[in-house]
């Protein structure tokens, strides 16, 4: 049953014992230490559509554009679509559909760096999400417009199977919701309506020579007149500040969720280590004693203590993944073994024998790109019972990780013609931040 000779397996299992703990704080430091690894989240090719999952029509995706660039034009808002198949299918590390919003919106940048002003609707095809990502700048009182925006205009259409339109449906909300009002329509008119002609200016009287200038009316306090006299205005009126909201002063949410998930992982990490290292430090050296004669018991050379394993702890110990040592009592012959697990080894626990003898061997089925995930096939085999299981795991969609736009600036993209203009489909934000503000659903 052994596969390797006894002397290779004499001298490959003390050294390794005794660098255990040189392992193990060498475990601690990375683990504390380390920073946070970069998040992989798709890199904007467009400053307006981003249409990963591919569910927009040309048409639809025009519109919005267009739509968008007004937004931005008129009133200095950013606002970004971006569809994704799937959320899962970057390696971010994010828990959820919100902190995968909110660490793509950080990313990117969205909105004004000194106003925080920027909005982003995403949505996950075949998770059947959606979101709006509000910049830390808005307050609480537009969480609960996103959410009718996503009640009432995007998820019906997305239940219909209408995501362009769902789409469209919502960026003009959203638009009209954070420019202040109504917007114009994401299609532009042909042409201008001619203006019509207008009447020749007059001259004020005052600025004709000899004419009298008319005493200036006078007004009641809180009154207005009924006709002021020709050339005349009211005085300027001091405008009252807007009232004011307490819900305005709401403490800004945290915008490094998942970086406190990632730092509390660690020192986790670190806090289990500490506790293995202890546990293998105090078991170095140490006799185990016989229960019935109480005096030490003797440890058993490599070859000596094979009589007491059975097939599996024999060809763990084969294998390298498990080291066995038996301890036994020298005057009633009473013995016990102790069970050492490799730190490092290819091997895993078989969910058939228990042993520590499963081999995994995997295949790409399909290679993942840009716009798509993958798919592999993983296929393990214990050699000690010989059970064997096999399932297929997602490939994550490539990312391009030296991709300027993680730093706010242009991607280089597709071009797009619109009412005879040319646009250039470079993504570029100002280095805004949301806090995890804004509005979800599902359908």
């Amino acid at each position: 049953m052994n596969e390797w000779p006894k002397s290779q397996r004499i001298r490959s299992r003390f050294p390794t014992r005794a660098a255990a703990p040189a392992f193990l704080l060498a475990a601690i430091v990375f683990a504390a230490g380390a920073p946070t690894a970069r998040a992989a989240y798709p890199q904007a090719a467009d400053s307006y559509v981003n249409d990963f999952a591919d569910v927009l029509s040309p048409d639809q995706e025009t519109r919005i554009r267009t739509l968008l660039s007004d937004l931005k034009r008129d009133h200095g808002i950013a606002a970004v679509v971006v569809t994704v198949p799937s959320w899962n299918a970057y390696a971010t590390g994010d828990p959820s559909m919100e902190s995968f919003a909110t660490g793509l919106f950080n990313a990117w940048g969205i909105g004004d760096r000194s106003r925080n002003d920027g909005v982003l609707i995403l949505m996950a095809r075949q998770d059947r999400m959606v979101r709006i990502e509000l910049g830390s700048g808005y307050g609480a009182s537009f969480d609960s417009k996103m959410q009718a925006i996503i009640n009432g205009k995007m998820i019906p259409r997305f239940k219909a199977n209408q995501y362009g339109q769902g789409l469209l449906d919502g960026a003009r909300a959203v638009a009209a919701a954070v420019g202040g009002g109504a917007l114009r329509n994401a299609q532009r008119p042909a042409s201008k309506p001619a203006k019509a002609a207008s009447a020749p200016a007059r001259l004020p009287a005052e600025a004709i020579p000899g004419t009298p200038r008319p005493a200036p009316a006078r007004v009641a306090p809180g009154r207005m007149p009924a006709e002021l006299p020709p050339g005349q205005s009211l005085p300027p009126r001091a405008v009252s500040p807007p009232p004011f909201d307490p819900r305005s002063l709401r403490p800004p949410r945290s915008s490094q969720g998942s970086e406190i998930v990632g730092y509390l992982a660690a020192i986790g990490a670190a806090a289990l280590v500490l506790f293995v290292l202890f546990r293998v430090v105090l078991g170095l050296g140490r006799k185990p004693r016989c229960p019935t004669c109480q005096i030490d018991m003797a440890c058993l050379d490599e070859v000596s203590d094979d009589v007491y394993l059975d097939s599996g702890q024999k060809l763990e110990e084969a294998l390298d993944t498990v080291d066995y040592d038996v301890w036994k009592c020298p005057t009633c012959g009473m013995h016990t073994v102790e069970k050492h697990p490799r730190l490092f080894s290819s091997y895993s626990r078989c969910p058939e024998c228990g042993y520590r003898t499963l081999s995994a061997e995997s295949e790409t089925l399909m290679h993942p790109t840009r716009h798509s995930t993958g798919r592999k096939r993983i296929v393990s085999t214990c050699r000690n019972c010989h059970h064997q299981e096999e399932h297929v795991v997602i490939l994550p969609i490539l990312v391009d990780t030296d991709s300027g736009m993680m730093h706010g600036h242009g991607m280089g993209g597709s071009s797009h013609t619109n009412s005879g203009s040319h646009h250039s489909s470079g993504g570029s934000f100002g280095g805004g931040k949301s806090s995890g503000g804004g509005a979800s659903g599902s359908w």
